[in-house]
């Protein structure tokens, strides 16, 4: 829950945060209107921090967000990004009406969207090499270098992404993980190439 280690908020206050309209409208919901996606808005709120990024506080107070490995910031915390994209995504297949299948299709090349910018982001990364510390991976043209597996954060993001659109189109329940039309029966791993070592990937496909 964003803020929470270093503004030691309480659950009240956190929950009165949420409650402001501004948040969940910033991701594209209105908390009276979407009623039935105030959950997704409520798990972006309370997404934790991808492995690479950490939170702070300027001179001011004011919680900002950084970026080890690329060593850039941000005001808003990297996932709220992934769920704005996900809210867009399920407004706009319910505003065509579409039939069933089409809704598969358009939750299909969402993902292949993101799988794709995924790979590219990959591109340049090796790993693991042992240190004293543990295994690091390292990026030959950035110069940059991380203990965290960068696929890892991607898988993360495609899991989310996978999971979400789902109960938001009538494909499943938000309680109950994944949407009962992704099953681990056609999930398929995919091999990155032979430079990334131990990396591959997870994607699973709405069928």
């Amino acid at each position: 829950m964003r803020g929470v280690d270093i503004a030691a908020q309480t659950s009240e206050a956190s929950e009165a945060d949420f409650k402001e309209p501004g948040y969940a409208k910033s991701l594209g919901v209105e908390l009276e209107k979407d009623v039935d996606l105030v959950w997704v808005a409520r798990e972006a709120f309370e997404a934790p921090l991808p492995a690479s990024w950490s939170e702070h506080l300027d001179q001011e107070r004011r919680i900002y967000f950084f970026n080890q490995v690329t060593q850039q910031s941000s005001w808003n915390h990297p996932m709220d990004e992934v769920f704005r994209d996900l809210i867009h995504l399920i407004k706009s297949v319910r505003r065509l009406d579409p039939p069933e299948a089409s809704v598969v299709e358009a939750v299909q090349t969402h993902l292949q969207s993101c799988h794709d910018r995924a790979s590219a982001a990959l591109e340049g990364w090796s790993g693991p090499y042992a240190a004293e510390d543990g295994e690091y991976f390292y990026h030959a043209e950035q110069g940059a270098s991380t203990w965290h597996n960068p696929v890892e954060e991607w898988q993360t993001e495609l899991s989310v992404r996978q999971q979400a659109p789902g109960p938001g189109l009538g494909l499943g329940d938000p309680r109950g993980g994944a949407s009962p039309r992704c099953s681990t029966a056609v999930c398929s791993t995919r091999a990155l190439p032979a430079r990334w070592g131990k990396f591959s990937f997870l994607v699973c496909w709405y069928l």
